[in-house]
């Protein structure tokens, strides 16, 4: 809703539903790829493009978010993980490509007002960006950070609800390496219970010897977040997609 602004205004209730019929849309793509547009379901006709732009936008701030909460496990993962220099390579490129992401994020405004295009299209985009506020990028910044730490601390109780003897240190650190090995591996909605649960094992089995409770725990909680609301926006899809069917109907 904060980075639509300079696009439409739109209520707290569409802004719900529109991330409710992304889910769904995301569902049947690779890597959720589909997610942006199918949150722009519920914006006018002339400005689906640019709010798929924006909603871009928010999928680079949760990478910061990720790459950020990694480096920082990186870091505290001494004690953990033996020093190698694999390890210590992992840990720089990391660190290195959280500043490039966070450099392109709150700098992509300033480098849209900059650019001449031609096409009439891409200038609307870039004009479109080029309003985001500063103002608005540190507050999408601020929701992706609460955002990945809400879901840490669920997996945290997922853990220990399946019984995984896991300390509040070595979740901080292995929740957010977890999460951005899952990330990063090509997948589809289809086959992603399988990879969370396999990354979640490979990642906490060298901590834990409970790995049943490790896939369970990913599982559970791919389900109450992802399944659960992506059924609801699939609903919610029908029930538009139904409105709009008799509204042309009378017309």
């Amino acid at each position: 809703r904060e980075v639509l602004k300079s696009v439409q205004e739109i209520s707290l209730s569409d802004a719900i539903k529109s991330v409710l019929i992304g889910l769904t849309s995301g569902f049947f793509t690779p890597n959720r790829v589909g997610e942006p547009v199918g949150r722009t379901f519920i914006l006018n006709d002339g400005n689906k493009t640019k709010g798929v732009i924006c909603s871009l936008i928010c999928t680079l701030s949760q990478s910061f978010a990720t790459l950020f909460f990694v480096c920082i496990a990186c870091v505290f993962a001494r004690e953990f993980i033996n020093e190698s220099s694999e390890v210590v390579l992992i840990r720089h490129l990391g660190i290195i490509a959280t500043i490039v992401v966070c450099l392109l994020y709150f700098t992509l405004p300033f480098w849209l007002r900059m650019l001449k295009l031609k096409n009439e299209n891409l200038q609307d985009i870039a004009r479109a960006i080029s309003l985001i506020t500063y103002v608005s990028l540190l507050k999408i910044s601020l929701y992706s950070i609460i955002r990945f730490a809400v879901y840490s601390f669920q997996y945290y109780l997922m853990l220990r609800f399946f019984a995984v003897d896991i300390t509040v240190q070595q979740a901080f650190i292995f929740i957010p390496i977890n999460y951005f090995l899952v990330s990063i591996i090509p997948s589809v909605a289809f086959a992603e219970i399988g990879i969370r649960g396999s990354s979640a094992v490979l990642v906490l089995g060298s901590i834990t010897n409970n790995t049943v409770g490790v896939a369970l725990s990913a599982v559970g909680l791919w389900f109450i977040n992802y399944v659960i609301p992506m059924l609801i926006g699939s609903l919610l899809l029908m029930k538009t997609e139904r409105n709009e069917k008799n509204t042309n109907t009378l017309g």
